[in-house]
């Protein structure tokens, strides 16, 4: 398993009535920065617990002013600078909240993971599989997707 220096935990929550969204954000600036500041790990949200999506989709709803696929371009400049990124998304199901985590080296487009959501259909059920880590509260970290057959 790799070691990590220095991680940062980036959480944000942004109701759909703030505008602007991302507007000034710059990924190589910020990576940039993290680097000069000796992060190696960064956490992010892709989906908050507002329901905003931070990348584009067409299951559920992007921030309504970002103009931006803000995880891919994170994505991008972190795979280049050697950052490893583990993104998170809030789903909520019944009023109860639940937090998953996808693991960076599992999001690459040719991963089984990736190529597994990519398949999915709306309404399609799967099965997780992953692991579980206690800090503040049962953390999941999702490393497999597999459909179920009806």
């Amino acid at each position: 398993m790799k070691k990590f220096k220095y991680a940062l935990f980036y959480d944000f929550h942004t109701i759909t009535t703030i505008p602007d969204v991302g507007r000034v954000f710059d990924a190589e600036r910020f990576t940039d920065e993290l680097l000069r500041c000796g992060v190696d790990f960064l956490t992010w949200h892709a989906r908050c617990n507002q329901g905003n999506a931070y990348y584009n989709t067409s299951v559920g709803s992007k921030h309504p002013s970002l103009e931006m696929d803000m995880i891919g371009e994170l994505s991008r400049c972190c795979k280049k600078k050697g950052i490893t990124l583990s993104v998170y998304f809030n789903v909520s199901v019944n009023g109860a909240t639940y937090n998953f985590t996808v693991e960076s080296y599992l999001r690459g487009s040719d991963s089984d993971v990736y190529k597994a959501v990519e398949a999915l259909k709306i309404g399609d059920k799967i099965d997780l599989e992953g692991f579980l880590y206690w800090y503040n509260g049962v953390n999941p970290h999702i490393v497999k997707v597999t459909p179920v057959a009806e």
